[in-house]
């Protein structure tokens, strides 16, 4: 059919005689038979040789849905869902409130001597989310630090001001905390404006507590704090609080166990990060862990959904990867692919000045000072230098052989900084699991796309169903 061609992808094999074709120039994929792609070779071979006489049927349903699946053009062009989508004006903003915290993590990745000296001023933050706020209709913001609620009265100061001057605007509010603050003013503060609370908590032992460690004697560990919030807070912590926790060499073996724990609890959110060897965590190198680690994690976590003993809690981080198989425009923007930080999410840093990225602090991802416009920020290609280090990776590195490069975007950039000096570096945890989750995944979608595994990821995540 004329206008029709077969676009550049790759293609992985299973032992049940199907084959995921995975697109190279969006997030398409689709899985077929093997003998249903060699008729889908042939017809687009044949129809590029007229000589050929040998004819080969295919239905022009079968060519449409490939087509939507981002695998055909149609007289050149991709379906629009299958495009990156840019945003002008960010739509998520995370305001680090402070350098300062009531703790001192052995592995904080934000720490610095100098960082510990800044707050952000409220002013900063009202002139910033104006200008946002009258581009867009909606905006997720973000309270971060050191510990936010040290500065508690200027976060009240800002969400008031919103409340007041934006009612015709969609404005959802996060924290990020070690929970250690928390008192009746604080709680219901954050419920009556339906705050999503991240609380950051390791695990509820000895050897989980031995990095995340409390400056004031007010209690013994960070754990016995949560358990603490649990008895005297527990509707909020259940309703609107999910954990975060770093994996870490004291951590990991033990994660599987302390999930199914805040699953007993009635916790509905968990989601991690992995130790990152700057800031203080420089000075802990024994606390790395390594792909296997980690790989060995999800498959744990997996035999556990599997089984059933995992049904309510969210692991985001796995549900994560699963959404990116399911949508062209995945809600995690760090699964977007190159990097969804440079288009909809910025920072403004407890110094005043603009980043397009917390998860490490390098000057590779600072946009602008503390007299820096936001206009200056938006106008300016802030996604130029992601871009860049995507090509660069596409073209001349070992992902440019890889099946699953449009899906993981070439690794995080903040984790290969963080983990290297050079930009260009792939980060080996991440990419070795990502080479083992998504060709788990597509085989278990081949096998039965009702699955267990599924089921949990349609009850748990915002994306119902893969695509």
């Amino acid at each position: 059919m004329q206008g029709y061609t077969l676009a550049p992808h790759t293609f992985h094999s299973f032992k049940n005689n199907c084959v995921a074709l995975v697109a190279q120039e969006n997030r398409g994929w689709a899985i077929v038979t093997e003998q249903e792609y060699k008729i889908i070779k042939d017809y687009f071979s044949i129809n590029r040789n007229s000589n050929q006489s040998k004819e080969v049927e295919i239905t022009r349903a079968t060519l449409d849905k490939l087509y939507n699946l981002g695998l055909v053009q149609k007289n050149g062009y991709y379906p629009d869902h299958c495009y990156k989508k840019t945003t002008p004006y960010p739509e998520s903003l995370l305001i680090k409130m402070t350098g300062e915290c009531n703790f001192k993590c052995a592995y904080c990745y934000d720490f610095s001597p100098q960082r510990e000296k800044n707050h952000i001023s409220a002013e900063r933050i009202i002139a910033t989310i104006d200008q946002i706020i009258s581009k867009t209709k909606k905006l997720n913001i973000t309270f971060h630090g050191g510990e936010p609620l040290l500065r508690f009265t200027i976060i009240k100061e800002v969400v008031n001001y919103c409340t007041r001057n934006f009612t015709d605007k969609k404005i959802r509010y996060a924290l990020q905390t070690n929970g250690s603050l928390f008192n009746k003013e604080i709680v219901e503060f954050l419920e009556m404006h339906n705050f999503s609370v991240g609380i950051s908590l390791d695990g509820i032992w000895s050897e989980t507590d031995k990095l995340r460690t409390p400056k004031n004697v007010e209690f013994k560990s960070a754990s016995q704090k949560f358990i603490y919030l649990l008895d005297k807070y527990n509707d909020f912590v259940r309703q609107h609080c999910g954990v975060l926790a770093v994996l870490c060499r004291s951590s990991i073996k033990r994660l599987p166990e302390y999930v199914l724990w805040l699953q007993e609890k009635g916790i509905s959110g968990f989601s991690t990060t992995v130790l990152d060897p700057t800031g203080r965590a420089a000075d802990i190198k024994e606390e790395e862990i390594s792909a296997e680690d980690i790989i060995e994690l999800y498959k744990t976590w997996i035999k556990l959904i599997k089984a059933g003993e995992i049904h309510s809690i969210k692991i985001s981080n796995l549900l994560s990867y699963i959404d990116n198989l399911c949508s062209f425009d995945p809600p995690n923007f760090c699964q977007k692919g190159p990097c969804g930080a440079s288009g909809e999410f910025l920072v403004l840093d407890a110094d005043g000045s603009f980043r397009s990225c917390d998860c490490v602090i390098h000057d590779y991802f600072i946009l602008g000072d503390a007299k820096t416009d936001l206009d200056d920020v938006i106008h300016s290609d802030r996604r130029k230098k992601i871009i860049k280090r995507y090509e660069q990776l596409s073209k001349y590195s070992e992902c440019s052989k890889c099946t699953w490069m449009q899906l993981c975007g070439g690794t995080c950039v903040a984790k290969a900084i963080g983990h290297s000096s050079d930009i260009n570096y792939i980060y080996p945890i991440e990419c070795e699991l990502t080479k083992f989750l998504y060709p788990m995944l597509l085989n278990e979608y081949s096998e039965n796309p009702d699955s267990i595994l599924f089921r949990y990821h349609q009850k748990n995540s915002k994306i119902k169903e893969i695509a």
